[in-house]
């Protein structure tokens, strides 16, 4: 009996990730700015660049409201009429432009989560749900599923008889007698989103407790594990990443580099940062790609988005099976007036980062080239 050896290629049924930093789609607070055609535009801008990936993703930087039912509650008058606190509450009916615009899972764990309340926050979990997109709240596990169909993988034989598929290591192989119908094989990738941030009601970034305990569990459950994270100092002074805790307005915003390594090291295969308003460096780190921050993506209005804070990208990232990084590329965004994301031509956010990689120490791991493409240096 004469038998063949299939392996089938990583590349071949891999995952493709597409991530952003901050959105929020206009608000009615502090001032009342918000899309003049329920965000129709905003797709149109930027969705063309935005849809291709298993999961699209990005931090949802407030909440729905139902206008007249949900008022903000986070900051005290004497703070608004200073400008030193911002509630950001949008209106229920631009949601779908988030899903139109390609955005499959959006993260809510961050500062403005809770600027209209509780009931505002469960509202926004379940219109997210009820049109299709996956909100990952604080403390709650997001899933998703890729469904893979393979037919005649790389090496196959053509032979009259089923197809055995068994596991060996990091590779798949199928063993196979030849026959002339082609090979089927199928099955559902399982990829876990899971929020960290700095509030009390938060997994926390800066309890590894919780990162030693957690983190290795969902990798024992699901294929692939994507870790958001909300942290690190803000504005344009915050465009270096340090090994070192964080401070903003004396709030402890956690060691972001400490934590997105340690994720690394038990089991989380790409971590994302947002917080900062601004791009700040990326490295690979045991052969996953960390992303310390991507910025202010749409930030229709209420949101400063001048200079680097109006700077910002589409993370494009290759995993193999395992987790580990394929590739990647990075797509020029920047923010016209009020918030709408367009392609740069410019690709600022490319020279940003190149400079920040080099500025930041992380060379040695990761190169991003003029195009954009996002290489590991000597691989």
């Amino acid at each position: 009996m004469l038998w063949a050896v299939i392996f089938l290629s990583q590349s071949s049924y891999g995952i493709e990730v597409n991530a952003v930093g901050d959105v929020m789609p206009g608000s009615i607070t502090p001032r009342r700015i918000i899309p003049p055609d329920s965000g129709r535009t905003l797709v149109q801008s930027i969705g063309p660049y935005l849809s291709d990936a298993d999961v699209v993703m990005g931090n949802l930087e407030g909440v729905f409201i139902l206008e007249g039912r949900h008022e903000p509650i986070k900051c005290s008058d004497e703070s608004r009429r200073a400008g030193r606190c911002y509630e950001f509450g949008i209106p229920w009916y631009i949601a779908p432009s988030l899903r139109n615009m390609g955005f499959t899972v959006l993260t809510m764990d961050n500062n403005h989560v809770m600027d209209y309340g509780s009931s505002a926050y469960r509202f926004s979990v379940r219109l997210l749900d009820s049109i299709g997109l996956t909100p990952v709240p604080r403390k709650r596990v997001g899933v998703v599923y890729k469904h893979v169909v393979f037919l005649e993988p790389e090496g196959c034989f053509i032979a009259p008889a089923p197809v055995q598929i068994i596991s060996r290591g990091d590779s798949l192989c199928a063993l196979a007698r030849f026959r002339t119908e082609k090979s089927r094989w199928e099955r559902e990738i399982s990829i876990a989103i899971v929020p960290f941030g700095f509030s009390s009601s938060s997994w926390r970034i800066s309890d590894f407790r919780v990162v030693d305990s957690l983190i290795p569990l969902l990798d024992s459950m699901y294929d692939i594990v994507i870790v958001s994270f909300h942290g690190g100092a803000e504005g344009r002074k915050a465009l270096h990443v340090r090994d070192e805790v964080e401070f903003f307005y004396g709030e402890n915003r956690g060691n972001v580099v400490r934590f997105a390594r340690r994720a690394v090291d038990r089991g989380a295969d790409l971590v994302v940062g947002h917080g900062p308003h601004v791009l700040r460096a990326m490295e690979i780190y045991n052969g996953r790609l960390i992303a310390y921050s991507l910025g202010n993506f749409l930030t229709y209005g209420n949101v400063n988005i001048r200079g680097v804070n109006g700077i910002s990208a589409i993370l494009k990232v290759r995993m193999n099976p395992d987790g580990s990084f394929a590739g990647g590329r990075i797509i020029p965004v920047i923010q016209k007036y009020p918030g709408i994301p367009v392609y740069d031509r410019e690709k600022r956010a490319i020279e940003l980062l190149r400079r920040l990689v080099e500025e930041d120490g992380f060379s040695s791991s990761i190169r991003i080239l003029e195009s954009g493409e996002i290489e590991v240096p000597g691989r």
